[in-house]
């Protein structure tokens, strides 16, 4: 099983960094933590990740941001 936290766990958490302006970092970090686990999961099928088409749908909002920041 994969652990997850809520909505509400990761705003609380956020709120302190967010209040700081850091925002930019918090999206740097989630984008970092998000491209690792695609090499991750690209390398446990036998792919090699340098070089690899990876599809990312990204929707609005600050997860979108996530995302497209990790396909950059």
């Amino acid at each position: 099983m994969i652990s997850a936290y809520t909505g509400s766990q990761i705003r609380q958490a956020e709120k302190p960094y967010l209040s700081a302006g850091a925002g930019a970092v918090l999206m740097q970090r989630a984008a970092y933590g998000l491209a690792n686990a695609v090499v991750r999961e690209l390398k446990t099928r036998g792919i090699r990740p340098y070089g690899a088409s990876v599809v990312v749908l990204a929707g609005k909002g600050n997860n979108g941001g996530d995302g497209l920041f990790a396909a950059a």
